[in-house]
């Protein structure tokens, strides 16, 4: 099962990524995710059972509609009934085998995408939403008591989030016999997901703390940074009380971009009560014409995420301060925050191509000739260079993350790149370092007014980013589990947004490292299971404030409760 696939992964320019985590009150996790990118699958699972019975539910029906999905013998609408039927049959047959875990079951939301044809099978109380240029659209119906009421728009959605039966369900995946065609079991939908749309898929761990439209709001901030966008709705529910397990899985359509205001929350059409699984495409409405939209952004990051579980608490993060205004019902309308858009020279004199049917078969000889203005583009590939970059050039990964640079084994003090050149840009590369192949930086920035933009640096490295000219800019790029600091910042003006910061473990590096004084900006960065932020602690408040994620592990945590 491809439950946490590791390095980028990509699907015609699909940008995917998800989490689970145990939420504050749970003592285990009963949620699963699935995400089988060559197979289009992606699968929320919600165990229904308590203690580990709900658990084992959500993996046989994660195990088994993932093996019979995959195999592409049939239309999608057909593999995915069979599917959720096979599983309801699986678990049926494993809770008879052994009674501990009689009357397990699931609920669960299952997307296939096949280029922008979107087939989804829902059971239970899970749920898909589309966002897109209207707003956010609920394209599932809940299969309880006050989601029907609530769909039916009937009672409101803070109404219904309030009640005491919210937990309860009238469809599972498990306890019973089924027909794959009974109206009463698959819902079963299918629409489109245009390129520039995006789908989230959710446990009820987060729709139960947060409405529609914080979700909504939340995912556009981090517009083009999944890991930060799924790291964060995690957090905003956990900062409510975080009552049941949370999973997120969001998927980013190629041309995917918010608008300027989140637009509206849309509940799906009520449904006939008599045949509640009719399909609700034709009665979507087709996103609508929003003037003002930003254009997207240059570099968005194109991966699936490891965000692991306990993601328990959080810090100083916008997320309270946005989920505290819910709560409050004194929500400020907040603009659209997208990924920041790196300074492009403003003339572009020659495009110099990397790659092995290219005029330039290395890095460095493209560099060496490129002058101010010239952009040096690099087709996907490992290169073991140690790059310089002169001044006013853009350096450039056509494929984002797919243009890798490793040092070659046995080398030391290897520095991947080194930015020389006042007000150059380096873009989408993938710095990787391993146990036979260290470096000692990933990058190093020694002029002023240079941009790393959409970049990845992971594995053994002193230091990722050293920060020694004026005015840098990181953004929007992922620190990877380095076995040293993150960034150090040793010169003035330095600016990081929108970047992910993930522990290497229990005893890492800070992700950032100040060097005195030195006067920083730090905004809306995610930085999970470090056991310190910021070296010195004492920089820690003026650097991290209010605009960061900080999100931070429990050791323990209370007793179980019965799920349902």
């Amino acid at each position: 099962m491809k439950n946490e696939a590791t390095g980028l992964l990509r699907r015609n320019g699909w940008r995917i990524a998800a989490a689970t985590d145990c939420g504050r009150v749970r003592g285990h996790n009963e949620d699963v995710y699935c995400v089988d990118v060559d197979a289009g699958i992606f699968l929320v699972v919600d165990g229904v059972g308590g203690q580990a019975a709900g658990e084992v539910a959500a993996r046989i029906a994660a195990e088994r509609i993932q093996r019979r999905v995959e195999r592409q013998d049939a239309p999608a609408h057909v593999r995915v009934r069979e599917a959720i039927t096979l599983a309801n049959r699986e678990i049926l047959l494993k809770a008879e085998s052994d009674p501990a875990l009689a009357g397990m079951a699931c609920v669960l939301t299952l997307a296939v995408l096949e280029d922008e044809e979107l087939t989804i099978g829902h059971v239970g109380d899970s749920r898909l939403y589309r966002l897109d240029a209207r707003g956010i659209s609920k394209l599932t119906h809940d299969h309880s008591p006050v989601g029907e009421l609530e769909d039916a728009r009937e009672i409101s959605e803070t109404d219904a989030m309030r009640d005491d039966r919210r937990n309860e369900v009238y469809r599972d995946v498990g306890s019973e016999p089924r027909d794959p065609e009974a109206a009463d079991f698959i819902e079963l939908i299918r629409t489109r997901l245009d390129a520039d749309a995006a789908m989230l898929i959710c446990s009820d761990g987060l729709t139960d703390m947060l409405p529609a439209l914080e979700v909504n709001r939340i995912a556009r901030q981090y517009a083009g940074c999944l890991d930060a966008a799924v790291a964060a709705l995690i957090a905003a529910a956990n900062a409510v009380g975080g009552r049941d397990n949370v999973t997120v899985l969001l998927v980013e359509g190629p041309q995917y971009r918010g608008v300027p205001d989140g637009g509206r929350a849309f509940p799906p059409v009520a449904a006939d009560r008599q045949e509640p699984t009719l399909p609700l495409a034709d009665a979507i409405v087709p996103p609508l014409s929003v003037p003002g939209l930003r254009p997207a952004s240059t570099s968005p990051i194109e991966q699936h995420s490891r965000i692991g579980g306990f993601i328990n608490s959080v810090m100083h993060s916008r997320a309270v301060a946005l989920v505290a205004g819910v709560v409050l019902g004194l929500l400020v309308p907040v603009g659209l925050v997208s990924v920041p858009e790196a300074t492009v020279p403003p003339t572009l004199d020659r495009v110099l191509t990397v790659g092995e049917s290219t005029s330039y078969q290395s890095i460095g000889a493209a560099l060496a000739e490129a002058r101010k203005g010239d952009l040096v583009q690099v087709e996907p590939g490992q290169y073991e260079e140690s790059l310089t970059v002169p001044e006013g050039v853009e350096l450039r990964a056509t494929k984002a993350g797919e243009a890798v640079l490793v040092a070659p084994a046995g080398a030391t003090n290897w520095t991947a790149i080194d930015a020389t050149g006042t007000g150059s840009t380096v873009r989408g590369f993938r710095i990787t370092a391993t146990g036979a192949a260290p470096m000692v930086s990933g990058v190093v920035v020694a002029a002023s007014d240079v941009t790393l933009d959409d970049m990845t640096l992971e594995g053994a490295m002193d230091l990722g980013v050293d920060v020694r000219g004026q005015g840098t800019t990181v953004q929007a790029s992922h620190f990877d589990r380095l076995s040293g600091t993150g960034v150090r910042l040793a010169e003035a003006g330095a600016a990081l947004r929108q970047n992910v910061f993930t522990s290497a473990g229990p005893a890492a590096f800070p992700a950032v490292q100040a060097v005195g004084a030195v006067a920083a900006s730090l905004d809306r960065n995610v930085f999970m299971h470090f056991p310190r932020v910021v070296e010195p602690a004492g920089r820690s408040d003026d650097l991290i404030g209010r605009n960061n994620f900080v999100i931070v592990a429990t050791l323990s945590k209370p007793p179980v409760r019965a799920k349902r």
